[in-house]
C-alpha cells in the first residue's frame, strides 16, 4: 500500500510566501534565510532510505518496505506522511531502537549523510523543500 498525498503544495506555498513576506519587512532581511521541512524534518530523513540503513546497520531497505508497505524511493515522504517522526519511530522499533528526536540521534544520522543521499531524496521532484534548502547551502559554500 502506497500512502496517499496528504499535503498540498499550493497550501504550503501560501504559508511559505507569507513567512517570507514577514521577513522582508524586517531590518537586514537580506541576512535572513528561511527554509521549511514540510510536515517534519524526519520526512527528509525518510527520503534518504540508504542513509538510515548506514546510520542503523541492522536496518535493511526490505525491512523498511515491509514495515511501511511501500518503497520510500517511490514516494515523497514530505507529501505522504502526516507524522513522519512516527513513521521513523515505527521503522526503528523494528530493529529494537526508537526515534527520540534527540540531538545525539540526529548527529548519529547526519554523520552518515552524503551528497548522494540528498540527490536521491530530491530526484524526480521528491522533497522539493529539501532541494531548495540544499541549493541555498551550496550557494553559501561557493
Amino acid at each position: 500500500m502506497v500512502p496517499g498525498t496528504i499535503t498540498n503544495d499550493e497550501v504550503t506555498d501560501v504559508f511559505v510566501q507569507a513567512a517570507l513576506a514577514t521577513v522582508a519587512t524586517m531590518s537586514r532581511a537580506e541576512d535572513i534565510a528561511m527554509h521549511f521541512a514540510v510536515m517534519e524534518f524526519e520526512a527528509w530523513l525518510l527520503a534518504m532510505e540508504h542513509l538510515l540503513c548506514r546510520a542503523f546497520p541492522t536496518l535493511a531497505p526490505e525491512m523498511v518496505e515491509q514495515e511501511l508497505g511501500c518503497r520510500l524511493s517511490d514516494i515523497d515522504p514530505q507529501r505522504c506522511f502526516y507524522r513522519p517522526s512516527a513513521e521513523l519511530d515505527r521503522i526503528l522499533r523494528r530493529i529494537g531502537s526508537e526515534h527520540d528526536k534527540s540531538r545525539h540521534e540526529l548527529e548519529r544520522i547526519c554523520a552518515c549523510l552524503t551528497p548522494d543521499d540528498i540527490s536521491k531524496a530530491t530526484e524526480h521532484g521528491r522533497c522539493r523543500n529539501l532541494r531548495i534548502f540544499y541549493e541555498a547551502v551550496r550557494r553559501c559554500l561557493e
